[in-house]
């Protein structure tokens, strides 16, 4: 993600109200780490353990991918969105098959990014 489309994904969510934060780890470190939900502290902690969007853009192979999608899928929001990156890297169609199956439509796909939205 380039630094311009960051600072304007923050000033979206900021203007907009929606929380927003950044993770930045490997998938499985991600995983061990936030199994339960995503401690998030305003004046009181809280527990989050449901995405709005999640952007992966990682490993290449499809057991991986697959790994990645079981976590997520089950904790997205209705109308949240999967983003992969990528996508030349690796056969779409197990993917797609995958998440249609757990009420995802395809709803953007370009040479480098495939985008998912949850109905």
């Amino acid at each position: 993600m380039k630094y311009s489309t960051l600072v304007q994904l923050y000033k979206f969510c900021l203007e907009n109200n929606i929380l927003f934060d950044l993770i930045n780890l490997e998938d499985t470190e991600f995983f061990e780490r936030y199994e339960a939900g995503i401690p998030i502290y305003n004046l009181d902690k809280k527990i989050y353990n449901s995405y709005a969007i999640v952007h992966l853009d990682g490993p290449h192979h499809l057991k991986d991918i697959i790994r990645e999608l079981e976590f997520f899928s089950s904790r997205m929001s209705l109308g949240g969105y999967i983003v992969l990156d990528d996508v030349t890297y690796f056969d779409i169609n197990p993917i797609d098959e995958y998440l249609k199956e757990n009420n995802f439509i395809r709803i953007e796909n370009d040479r480098q990014k495939a985008s998912y939205k949850k109905i």
